[in-house]
């Protein structure tokens, strides 16, 4: 080899003539092509994925292979034609640019993934039910992870109900998924294929596959301290996950999360703006809301206006909480008596009020007195020496009667009083003068004009 092409520096030197064919190279060339004899080759025989239409230019990185294949990234410098091409080792420096491309692939995945959950959140927040929050999670997640299927569940009184997505695993109970342990401990679980299933649970890998499924990954929804639900995602696709799919995950849920947890308040507001404190029952603002709204059918509307006979003397002897128990106690007896389709409402201290749809004044008759019996049956919660019953007033209407349903209530809480004015533990009704049967007889409240 020519002294022009030394072989005591740490580059490749590479002599060419004006075809571009090797003339000769030093040591270290000959090392990263791994050929002792490299004259009369063309350098770039030594060069792999050249540009065809540009091909191979002074200062390009380039990868110098040899012939085992080893690739090298190496930087060209120096003429192409007649002369000494210097080639460098670039590895340090493509090292550095492949880090900068990862880097910026990573905050491109960031920036995306960001902006995913401020779109999450603005979708989120305008969920009127838990239903369409959870469909929402679903379909979000299913996207931002690239799923085939996607699931959500929330929990309803510490047990999960699902309300979105489909479930893939025909051979594994849904519980036996929703109980791994790193699960239950509120931590985001990530598994990449059936040995990695295996490993946590042999049901959960058979399971996988069994169903095809390659990898899942299932976070906890959550808000402060408490767990709302669970979302699982499916992969039927060879899936990995990098340093962020976690805190994507537990971001989706933080969402979710704080959504939840505001309708479940806003649902209980409502709640207790319309429903008593001790029984649970409608109030009766709910009542004369629902009566307003009501239409009377072909049948007759009744209304039940109870009231308790002796509750003063248990309430006052007893103390509040005793009272309380019984209250709860006759509500959940009311409740018994009449069909599901029936209302039920605490109207005030120890008043209830039944509004039912009957089809005949008989029926209306039935029901009276299979709440005077019931209510007047031994309590538990109070001493066999104060009995208690219930005085019972009835109004009854058709739909030609010309009254509100709030007068109807009116009669009725009359028609109750002159039950207690009798002696209580007996039914009094008002009755339209066009309504006849056997309630008749018991007709002893005002007259219904």
């Amino acid at each position: 080899m020519r002294d022009v092409v030394p072989d005591a520096v740490p580059c490749g030197l590479v002599e060419l003539d004006d075809q571009g064919a090797i003339v000769g190279a030093n040591e270290v060339f000959r090392a990263w092509t791994g050929t002792v004899s490299v004259a009369g080759r063309l350098l770039t025989d030594f060069i792999d994925s050249i540009d065809p239409q540009r091909g191979l230019a002074a200062g390009d990185i380039v990868f110098l292979k040899n012939d085992d294949g080893m690739r090298r990234p190496v930087l060209v410098e120096g003429p192409l034609g007649a002369g000494i091409a210097v080639v460098f080792d670039a590895t340090h420096r493509q090292a550095v640019e492949d880090g900068l491309l990862q880097t910026h692939a990573l905050v491109r995945r960031t920036q995306n993934r960001l902006q995913l959950v401020i779109d999450a959140s603005i979708a989120f927040s305008a969920a009127t039910t838990e239903e369409e929050l959870g469909q929402l999670l679903a379909e979000t997640a299913a996207r931002a992870y690239a799923a085939e299927e996607s699931m959500v569940f929330l929990s309803d009184d510490g047990r999960l109900r699902q309300v979105a997505g489909t479930y893939p695993f025909a051979e594994l109970d849904v519980g036996e998924l929703l109980s791994i342990p790193a699960l239950r401990r509120g931590e985001v679980v990530k598994i990449a294929g059936a040995e990695e299933a295996y490993a946590v649970a042999a049901p959960l890998g058979r399971a996988f596959v069994s169903a095809g499924v390659h990898s899942i990954i299932a976070s906890p929804i959550w808000h402060e301290d408490d767990v709302l639900g669970v979302f699982v995602c499916f992969f039927l696709h060879p899936r990995g996950f990098d340093e962020q799919a976690s805190p994507l995950a537990s971001a989706l849920s933080g969402q979710a999360g704080q959504v939840i947890t505001s309708l479940r308040l806003q649902r209980a507001l409502e709640h207790a703006a319309t429903h008593d404190e001790t029984t649970s029952l409608p109030n009766r603002r709910f009542l004369e809301e629902q009566l307003q709204l009501h239409e009377r059918v072909d049948g007759l509307t009744a209304i039940f206006f109870v009231d308790l006979d002796g509750f003063k003397h248990v309430n006052d002897g007893h103390g509040h909480a005793v009272g309380d128990r019984l209250l709860r106690e006759v509500g959940a007896r009311l409740r018994s008596i009449v069909r599901g389709d029936h209302v039920v409402a605490r109207y005030g201290g120890d008043e209830f009020v039944v509004v039912a749809e009957v089809p005949d004044p008989d029926a209306a008759a039935e029901i009276a007195e299979r709440i005077r019996i019931r209510l007047a049956e031994r309590y538990e919660s109070i001493p066999a020496h104060l009995p208690l019953s219930a005085s019972i007033g009835v109004a009854l209407a058709d739909a030609s009667t010309p009254i509100g349903t709030d007068q109807l209530i009116r009669l009725a809480d009359q028609a109750m009083y002159a039950a207690k004015d009798a002696g209580g533990d007996r039914v009094s009704a008002a009755i339209a003068p066009t309504v006849r049967s056997t309630l008749g007889d018991l007709a002893s409240g005002p007259a219904l004009q």
